[in-house]
């Protein structure tokens, strides 16, 4: 197995050590390779590390010569959103979605997640449908979009009939009880998107 096939596994099994200790002699081998920089910077991210995931992410789009890769704004997004920097995550989440050509419904969720608390749910609405006419399979939009709307006070009420969530699913799992408490708090990325509990 190569060693980047070797760190990836680590990464994806939560062997954060490990994958660093790989991604690090690769680094070493290519550090201007502006996809390992992403990658690495990934890493930090799933690992709460986000100063550093925050520094590898930047220094990948500098070498991406002009190429701004939508999944690579969307994890630099999320580690300024988790470093409590709040402008910069939506600026990089905005931009992340702003790509015409290769749409990214995942940053859409993403951007949209930062709306779910604030007066601009509909702004996040709006990213949660467009996200899923691109992706329907996409459980954090799904997820993400149900979030909106409970907080509007629709989602109960509605049936949550779009896109597939029924009322009955959500009482069935135990979910109406915790939003309607109040106590839903946000979960660790699994990967390159943030999803919320």
């Amino acid at each position: 197995m190569e060693m980047f096939d070797q760190a990836n596994q680590f990464h994806l099994e939560g062997k954060f050590q490990e994958a660093e200790e790989l991604y690090d002699q690769l680094l070493t081998q290519n550090h201007n390779n502006a996809g390992l920089l992403a990658t690495m910077g990934t890493l930090y991210l799933g690992w709460g590390k986000y100063g550093l995931a925050i520094s590898l992410l930047e220094r990948s789009l500098e070498r991406s010569q002009g190429r701004r890769a939508s999944d690579v704004l969307s994890n630099l997004g999320l580690a300024y959103k988790k470093a409590g920097l709040t402008e910069k995550a939506e600026n990089c989440l905005a931009e992340a979605c702003a790509d015409t050509h290769d749409p990214s419904p995942e940053a859409m969720a993403n951007y949209g997640a930062l709306f779910i608390e604030s007066d601009k749910r509909e702004k996040g609405r709006k990213l949660f449908e467009t996200a899923l006419s691109l992706k329907p399979e996409l459980a954090l939009a799904h997820w993400n979009h149900a979030l909106i709307l409970m907080a509007d006070g629709n989602g109960i009420r509605r049936g949550m009939n779009t896109n597939g969530a029924s009322r009955r699913s959500l009482a069935s799992n135990g979910h109406t009880e915790r939003f309607r408490n109040g106590t839903a708090r946000p979960v660790k990325p699994s990967s390159s998107t943030e999803s919320r509990a």
